[in-house]
């Protein structure tokens, strides 16, 4: 047996509310994740890029300077940083409805977890992500 897909994922918790991103991020780190948060999409953008982890990132729809629609733009226009990454775009908007928005997001395999959401939903959807990363070759 393995080591634990938990044990070597990286969530990357991406939210402009302070509150949501504890409440995520200690949810998490009790279920064995490494997290980083970014209270921002240009944060965020900025952690894909620089570092050598591969992250599930949880990415919030309204974000300020670079939203979760600007920032799926950039992963479908990088497909070595969209493949390096798993990303679920979290939200409480009905944006996330349109079809631009749904179909970027299936062209991406980015599954949409709607706002309020069950923590055992979003640990689950961590969790298919996360096996989705170790299943996958290393893009450079």
């Amino acid at each position: 047996m393995g080591v634990p897909v938990t044990a070597r994922t990286h969530v990357l918790v991406v939210d402009d509310d302070a509150g949501i991103r504890e409440t995520i991020r200690l949810m998490l780190e009790d279920a064995g994740y490494a997290i980083t948060e970014s209270h921002n999409g240009a944060g965020a953008l900025e952690c894909l890029r620089a570092g050598a982890a591969r992250y599930v990132v949880l990415l919030d729809y309204t974000l300020p300077d670079l939203d979760g629609l600007a920032l799926l733009r950039t992963l479908e226009a990088e497909p070595t940083l969209a493949d390096r990454h798993a990303v679920a775009l979290v939200s409480a908007r009905s944006e996330v409805d349109e079809p631009p928005l749904r179909d970027l997001c299936r062209r991406l395999g980015v599954p949409i977890i709607p706002k309020p959401f069950e923590m055992d939903e979003l640990l689950d959807a961590v969790a298919a992500l996360a096996r989705r990363l170790a299943s996958s070759p290393r893009a450079l």
